[in-house]
């Protein structure tokens, strides 16, 4: 049963983005899923262009994490929208089961105060070194007007809500969220996925993730080839290679700088491994994907 649920959720995810567009991840400190997040850490980001371009620095991001208690904190009062502090615009729906709220979903990708996204637009190109013009050309180009669909948004975000809910239910039937915190291999893997996810484009190595999980160096390349079919390293390269689609079709910036935010060494380097994995050179994938969409 709980398996059918994630798998349910990670679909709507898709769906969601595919079908409508909506950049959705979801954020949690409630819900017992320390054996589950290695199939939903992906969705535990949020995979806008910009936001992606943001979180390449590593103090950023950790900007945006800290900031959290204070969104926890607002969904008391239930569904509200505002500017993140990077500038980009976000409706956030709490996930409310009996008047606990158990995290919340945000979605970004709006602009409800362009003066103010302007203004952290430099702020954060003067703090973090990153190219004000690509920087303000990638929230352009990720922008949805903001209320062109707000009540088909909630409806559909309502619904992930409560899929949510119900795999919280499911999962505090089994058992408490103290009992479910234990080394096991599904929480083991899933640690490590949160981690990477939050990690990869830093220059990281299976032993970083190993003391991250307290475990051996072997056991987490054991556990990660037989679970995910894929080595640890593998499985950075996917991360990375998705944000360099990503950062490729929606934004100006340049091959170099995309290298450099997806956590690889060198461009060519970046370049070797993309074209193995989609057989197009990153310049072919951009240009390729530009003119698919302006037939």
């Amino acid at each position: 049963m709980i398996d059918n649920i994630i798998d349910d959720i990670t679909a709507y995810f898709d769906y969601l983005k595919e079908e409508f567009g909506y950049f959705a991840a979801f954020h949690t400190d409630k819900i017992p899923l320390e054996n589950y997040m290695a199939k939903l850490a992906q969705y535990n980001i949020n995979s806008n262009p910009y936001c992606l371009c943001v979180k390449s620095c590593d103090d950023a991001w950790r900007h945006c994490i800290e900031r959290q208690p204070k969104v926890y904190a607002k969904c008391e009062d239930g569904v509200f929208f505002g500017t993140c502090y990077a500038g980009m615009g976000e409706y956030v729906f709490p996930i409310v089961d009996s008047g606990e709220v158990l995290g919340f979903i945000d979605v970004s990708g709006y602009c409800f105060d362009s003066q103010k996204a302007e203004r952290a637009m430099k702020y954060i190109s003067s703090k973090y070194s990153i190219d004000y013009t690509s920087l303000v050309s990638a929230y352009k180009k990720n922008i949805i007007p903001p209320v062109c669909d707000y009540e088909k948004l909630k409806v559909c975000i309502s619904a992930l809500c409560s899929m949510f809910v119900l795999l919280n239910r499911e999962l505090r039937a089994i058992y408490s969220h103290s009992e479910q915190k234990n080394t096991s291999g599904s929480y083991i893997l899933s640690r490590a996925s949160v981690f990477l996810n939050r990690s990869y484009s830093q220059n990281i190595h299976v032993r970083d993730i190993a003391e991250h999980c307290n475990c051996s160096v072997s056991y987490i390349s054991h556990i990660f080839k037989k679970n995910m079919g894929m080595s640890v390293y593998d499985y950075i390269n996917r991360l990375r290679i998705n944000d360099v689609k990503v950062l490729l079709s929606n934004t100006d910036f340049s091959v170099k700088q995309i290298s450099e935010m997806a956590g690889y060494a060198s461009p060519n380097y970046m370049s070797e491994v993309f074209k193995n994995v989609t057989s197009l050179s990153p310049r072919a994938y951009r240009s390729s994907f530009r003119q698919n969409k302006k037939v």
